[in-house]
C-alpha cells in the first residue's frame, strides 16, 4: 500500500537537523560522542521515534567498542535490540517516510542477525531506485559469508556470499566514498575469500575516511577476527582434501 500525503508522519526540522549533525559526528569515528548526543536528544524528546531509533543504533554500534567491558557492551546491545524491535513492530511504522522505514528494517535485520533478509532488503531497494541500497547488500552478504564459513564450514557458499558483498561495496563506494563503516564489512568479505592483506588494507582505510588516528585496539580486534576466519578456511580446505574422489 502506497503512502499518501495525508497518511505521512513527517519529522520536525529539529529532528532532521540533529540526525544530520550526529551522522557527521558518527562518520568521523567519534562513536562514543555520537552515542552520548543521541542519548541526550532522546532524553529531551522521549516521544520522538526518530530520537529513539538514533539512541538505539548509536548505542548498539558503541557496544562493539573493544575498550568497553563485556557487561556494558551486552547492556547497550540488548537495549538497542529492544528499542529497534519496538519501532520495527510499531503499528504506525508505515506512516513514516520511506527512508526511515528502510533504515528501521536494515537495523532490525542487522541486530537480530537476519543477514539474508538484510541483503534482500538491499536488492528490493535497488529495484526501486532507492539511494544507498548497496549498503545493506554489502553488510548482509558479508555477515552471511562469515556465518556460513564459521558455522556451516561451507567454503564455496561462504565465498559466494563474500563475492556478493564485495560487488555491493564497490557500487556503494561510487555513491558515497566517505562512509567509513562499510569498509569493515568489505574487509571481512575479503578475509573470507582468503585475501588477508587486502582485508587489512580495507579495514585500515576506515581511518583515512574518518580523518583521524588509527585505533590500535580496533586493529588488533580485527586481526583476531581475520585469524578466526583463516583458521575456518583452513579447516574447510583440510576437510575437502580428505573427501574421496570418484565413484564407488
Amino acid at each position: 500500500m502506497e503512502q499518501t500525503t495525508e497518511d505521512l508522519i513527517e519529522f520536525s526540522q529539529e529532528e532532521r537537523d540533529f540526525q544530520t549533525k550526529n551522522r557527521n559526528v558518527y562518520n568521523s569515528g567519534r562513536i562514543r560522542e555520537s552515542f552520548e548526543a543521541a542519548a541526550e536528544f532522546h532524553q529531551n524528546h522521549p516521544e520522538s521515534v526518530l530520537a529513539k531509533l538514533e539512541h538505539a543504533i548509536k548505542g548498539g554500534d558503541y557496544s562493539y567498542d573493544s575498550s568497553l567491558d563485556e557487561t556494558t557492551r551486552e547492556t547497550l546491545r540488548n537495549q538497542a535490540k529492544v528499542w529497534i524491535a519496538e519501532i520495527f513492530h510499531h503499528p504506525q511504522l508505515q506512516r513514516y517516510p520511506a527512508q526511515f522505514i528502510r533504515r528501521v528494517r536494515n537495523e532490525f535485520y542487522w541486530f537480530f542477525e537476519l543477514h539474508e533478509e538484510q541483503y534482500r532488503l538491499g536488492l528490493e531497494e535497488q529495484a526501486k531506485g532507492a539511494p544507498r541500497s548497496h549498503y545493506p547488500q554489502c553488510v548482509g552478504a558479508s555477515a552471511q559469508a562469515r556465518k556460513v564459513l564459521i558455522e556451516k564450514e561451507d567454503l564455496a557458499e561462504a565465498e559466494r556470499w563474500a563475492a556478493l558483498s564485495l560487488a555491493a561495496f564497490y557500487e556503494f563506494e561510487k555513491e558515497d566514498p566517505t562512509w567509513y563503516n562499510i569498509n569493515y564489512f568489505a574487509a571481512q568479505a575479503l578475509a573470507v575469500l582468503g585475501r588477508y592483506k587486502e582485508a587489512m588494507a580495507a579495514f585500515l582505510d576506515m581511518f583515512r575516511k574518518q580523518q583521524g588516528p588509527v585505533n590500535e585496539a580496533e586493529v588488533q580486534a580485527f586481526r583476531s577476527r581475520i585469524d578466526d576466519i583463516q583458521r575456518a578456511r583452513a579447516a574447510c580446505l583440510k576437510k575437502k582434501s580428505r573427501q574421496p574422489f570418484g565413484g564407488r
